[in-house]
């Protein structure tokens, strides 16, 4: 656990690229794929054998703020804030469960962000496996963020899908990021 501990940090700041409040939502619903009229690729990782599908406007670099791969968004005119969807797997020190994961994440989380405030929580289940999702804002530099955070843990190995917004468009590509996280498969 000690150990795990001392990861977190790095996996925050990797989810970023860099008032703890209620839950006020606990379900459990499967997060399958869904139709989409968007033109899609599927990239497939040999280092994790994760495969997962997303648009063709969004673009992505492997390797980059330690994530296996990070999307991101359609660059907009005058956007000050690129929109991102980070992917990272870690293999965890020791057997935890979704639960003590998330109590430990939430905990750093509120050290490692500003005005962290934890939105919604909620059980799901993606590629078949139970998963957590935990929405929350916070500030970083000058930017107020939102993120929508998805994990998952198999064979001891922790699966992260981090979305990256300002407050102002989180809205705007949550639809299509859900959709990416639905696509995912995994070996």
């Amino acid at each position: 656990m000690k150990k795990l501990l001392r990861t977190l940090p790095l996996l925050t700041l990797v989810l970023t690229g860099c008032s703890l409040t209620t839950v006020t939502k606990t379900t459990t619903r499967a997060i399958t794929p869904s139709a989409t009229s968007a033109p899609q690729k599927t990239i497939y990782s040999n280092a994790s054998g994760l495969t997962m599908t997303y648009t063709n406007d969004w673009k992505y670099l492997e390797g980059i703020y330690g994530s296996l791969v990070t999307f991101f968004s359609p660059q907009g005119s005058g956007d000050l804030f690129r929109e991102n969807l980070g992917v990272s797997v870690e293999k965890l020190p020791s057997s935890l469960t979704i639960q003590q994961y998330y109590d430990t994440t939430k905990t750093q989380l509120g050290k490692l962000i500003k005005d962290f405030k934890e939105l919604s929580t909620e059980d799901v289940v993606v590629a078949g496996l139970p998963a957590k999702k935990i929405v929350y804002e916070g500030s970083q530099q000058s930017y107020k963020l939102k993120w929508e955070q998805v994990f998952l843990i198999k064979d001891k190995n922790v699966y992260l899908f981090t979305y990256t917004a300002t407050a102002e468009s989180f809205p705007s590509y949550l639809a299509q990021v859900d959709e990416m996280i639905k696509s995912v498969k995994l070996p």
